[in-house]
């Protein structure tokens, strides 16, 4: 017979001081991000809790694939490259429009550079090591609203995904892979 579903948190994490928009589940860690402008980092061996202040809203985080670097998205047109260990700030990518709603940036094909749609439904992109926006700047127009979601294919490099407060979402190709 199956048991009554518990209807009790096993573990609150409650230090937010605002409304939590983004939250990363890890193996070993958990990653929110807050409206209060901090990026909280849970480490659940060592039972500890970094907390990183960014000073403007927090929207999306997403980490590498290795969990060394946090991909920081905000709501003042910034995205920001966070060492996960330390919080240091290892690289800033700007020129997109992000200032009221959650556009979630993503790393694109092999961590090599940084995708990110915008208020404005264009899509960005940006070299990872010198933030420099790879062509066309700007983008031109790919949906009729805001981007809320950019998403690298998780097999196939050559594509990734959007979606937007149009009702659509979209499949990409690179556009340096043809087809």
């Amino acid at each position: 017979m199956p048991r009554a579903i518990n209807r009790q948190a096993i573990q609150v994490l409650d230090e937010a001081r605002d409304a939590v928009q983004t939250l990363h589940v890890g193996s070993t860690t958990i990653i929110t991000g807050s409206v209060d402008g901090h990026v909280r980092t849970y480490d659940l061996r060592k039972g500890e809790l970094r907390s990183d202040f960014i000073g403007h809203p927090v929207t999306s985080v997403v980490p590498t694939q290795d969990g060394q670097t946090i991909l920081v998205t905000t709501l003042d047109s910034h995205i920001r490259l966070m060492d996960a260990s330390t919080g240091k700030m290892l690289n800033e990518f700007t020129g997109h429009s992000n200032t009221s709603y959650r556009c979630r940036a993503c790393f694109g094909p092999g961590e090599a550079n940084v995708l990110c749609g915008d208020e404005n439904g264009q899509i960005w992109a940006w070299d990872l090591l010198d933030a420099k926006i790879q062509p066309p700047n700007p983008p031109p127009k790919a949906h009729q609203k805001v981007i809320t979601w950019t998403e690298q294919h998780p097999t196939d490099a050559d594509e990734f995904f959007t979606s937007s407060a149009d009702g659509t979402a979209k499949v990409w190709r690179h556009p340096d892979t043809g087809a």
